[in-house]
């Protein structure tokens, strides 16, 4: 398989990704990083320095919103938590 057959399967891997639904899938997030990171180690093999940084950019930005989320989601169940038991200490 030619370098263009690499980049068309992992092209096409992220687009079947995109079917997935983050919400029920929970390895959502960790698939798109591992897929970019492959595309772009394949992108530096061949010497396509700019759209390997493009993926690996792209791995940076979805590990940063899903550390994002998990932020948020674990202060929103602290406040619930708090509310509901009317103690500040979260216990």
């Amino acid at each position: 398989m030619g370098e263009d057959g690499a980049y068309g399967l992992h092209h096409q891997a992220l687009l079947q990704h995109q079917l997935l639904s983050p919400i029920t899938e929970p390895g959502y997030d960790w698939q798109e990083m591992d897929i970019r990171s492959r595309l772009g180690r394949a992108y530096v093999a061949t010497g396509r320095i700019g759209e390997a940084r493009g993926q690996f950019q792209a791995v940076v930005a979805v590990h940063r919103a899903r550390a994002d989320r998990t932020a948020t989601a674990t202060a929103t169940a602290t406040a619930g938590i708090t509310r509901a038991t009317g103690r500040g200490d979260g216990r």
